[in-house]
Protein backbone atom coordinates (compact mmCIF):
# COMPACT_ATOMS: atom_id res chain seq x y z
CA UNK A 1 0.00 0.00 0.00
CA UNK A 2 1.78 3.30 -1.14
CA UNK A 3 -0.78 5.69 0.83
CA UNK A 4 -1.78 9.15 -0.04
CA UNK A 5 1.39 11.69 -0.17
CA UNK A 6 1.43 13.90 3.02
CA UNK A 7 3.20 17.26 3.81
CA UNK A 8 3.25 17.56 7.03
CA UNK A 9 3.45 21.38 8.48
CA UNK A 10 3.40 20.57 12.06
CA UNK A 11 5.76 18.66 14.15
CA UNK A 12 2.22 17.94 16.47
CA UNK A 13 1.10 16.64 12.84
CA UNK A 14 4.00 14.89 11.62
CA UNK A 15 4.21 12.96 15.50
CA UNK A 16 0.97 11.83 15.10
CA UNK A 17 1.05 10.30 11.46
CA UNK A 18 3.97 8.27 12.94
CA UNK A 19 2.31 7.37 16.03
CA UNK A 20 -0.43 6.01 13.64
CA UNK A 21 2.18 3.83 11.63
CA UNK A 22 1.71 6.25 8.24
CA UNK A 23 4.94 7.91 8.48
CA UNK A 24 5.65 6.36 5.38
CA UNK A 25 3.23 8.49 3.96
CA UNK A 26 5.41 11.70 4.50
CA UNK A 27 6.81 13.30 1.51
CA UNK A 28 7.56 16.80 3.41
CA UNK A 29 7.72 17.91 6.61
CA UNK A 30 9.46 21.35 8.31
CA UNK A 31 13.29 21.35 9.82
CA UNK A 32 10.72 21.59 13.18
CA UNK A 33 9.83 17.95 12.66
CA UNK A 34 11.62 14.88 13.76
CA UNK A 35 10.29 12.05 11.49
CA UNK A 36 11.02 8.26 12.39
CA UNK A 37 13.26 5.75 9.92
CA UNK A 38 10.86 5.06 8.31
CA UNK A 39 9.22 7.98 7.06
CA UNK A 40 8.49 8.08 3.05
CA UNK A 41 8.82 4.16 3.01
CA UNK A 42 5.96 4.32 0.80
CA UNK A 43 6.78 6.23 -1.78
CA UNK A 44 10.47 5.93 -2.46
CA UNK A 45 12.15 8.85 -0.67
CA UNK A 46 13.47 10.47 2.55
CA UNK A 47 10.64 13.39 3.78
CA UNK A 48 11.84 16.46 2.24
CA UNK A 49 12.48 19.56 4.15
CA UNK A 50 10.21 22.42 3.40
CA UNK A 51 11.38 25.18 5.72
CA UNK A 52 9.59 26.14 8.97
CA UNK A 53 6.58 26.18 10.59
CA UNK A 54 5.23 29.11 10.14
CA UNK A 55 7.46 30.03 6.92
CA UNK A 56 7.36 26.56 4.71
CA UNK A 57 8.56 27.01 1.34
CA UNK A 58 5.45 26.60 -0.49
CA UNK A 59 7.01 26.30 -4.08
CA UNK A 60 9.18 23.32 -2.43
CA UNK A 61 5.67 21.90 -0.89
CA UNK A 62 4.17 22.05 -4.42
CA UNK A 63 6.65 19.96 -6.29
CA UNK A 64 6.26 17.24 -4.06
CA UNK A 65 2.60 17.04 -5.26
CA UNK A 66 0.86 15.97 -1.89
CA UNK A 67 -2.47 14.33 -1.92
CA UNK A 68 -2.65 16.49 2.09
CA UNK A 69 -1.11 18.88 3.53
CA UNK A 70 -0.81 18.90 7.72
CA UNK A 71 -1.19 22.12 9.71
CA UNK A 72 -2.17 22.87 13.00
CA UNK A 73 -2.23 26.11 15.29
CA UNK A 74 -3.43 29.28 14.53
CA UNK A 75 -0.38 30.72 14.11
CA UNK A 76 -0.42 29.24 10.87
CA UNK A 77 -3.72 30.80 9.83
CA UNK A 78 -1.53 32.58 6.96
CA UNK A 79 0.08 28.96 5.80
CA UNK A 80 -2.94 27.46 5.67
CA UNK A 81 -4.91 30.11 3.45
CA UNK A 82 -1.85 30.07 0.98
CA UNK A 83 -1.88 26.42 0.51
CA UNK A 84 -5.58 26.29 -0.05
CA UNK A 85 -4.99 29.50 -2.62
CA UNK A 86 -2.79 26.96 -4.53
CA UNK A 87 -5.06 24.36 -4.27
CA UNK A 88 -3.98 22.35 -1.57
CA UNK A 89 -6.31 19.87 -0.15
CA UNK A 90 -5.33 21.23 3.78
CA UNK A 91 -6.58 19.75 6.82
CA UNK A 92 -5.89 21.55 9.84
CA UNK A 93 -6.63 21.19 13.31
CA UNK A 94 -6.37 23.66 16.07
CA UNK A 95 -7.91 21.38 19.56
CA UNK A 96 -9.23 23.51 22.33
CA UNK A 97 -10.84 20.48 24.13
CA UNK A 98 -10.32 17.23 25.06
CA UNK A 99 -13.34 16.23 22.76
CA UNK A 100 -11.16 18.16 20.00
CA UNK A 101 -8.19 16.40 20.47
CA UNK A 102 -9.42 13.24 20.21
CA UNK A 103 -11.90 14.48 17.51
CA UNK A 104 -8.41 15.43 15.61
CA UNK A 105 -6.38 12.16 15.87
CA UNK A 106 -9.55 10.79 14.05
CA UNK A 107 -9.64 13.14 11.60
CA UNK A 108 -5.59 13.27 10.67
CA UNK A 109 -6.13 9.17 10.67
CA UNK A 110 -8.55 9.98 7.97
CA UNK A 111 -6.56 12.06 6.47
CA UNK A 112 -3.58 9.13 5.94
CA UNK A 113 -5.85 6.53 5.20
CA UNK A 114 -5.09 5.08 8.30
CA UNK A 115 -8.88 5.48 9.79
CA UNK A 116 -8.69 2.53 12.18
CA UNK A 117 -5.43 4.08 13.86
CA UNK A 118 -7.09 7.87 14.68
Amino acid sequence: MTGPRVVSLAPSATATVAAMGAADTLVGVTHHCDPPDDAGDAHDCDPAPVGGWIDPDLDRVTTLDPDVVLTSDALQADVVAACRDRGFDVRHREPATLADVLDGFAARGRAVDRAAAG
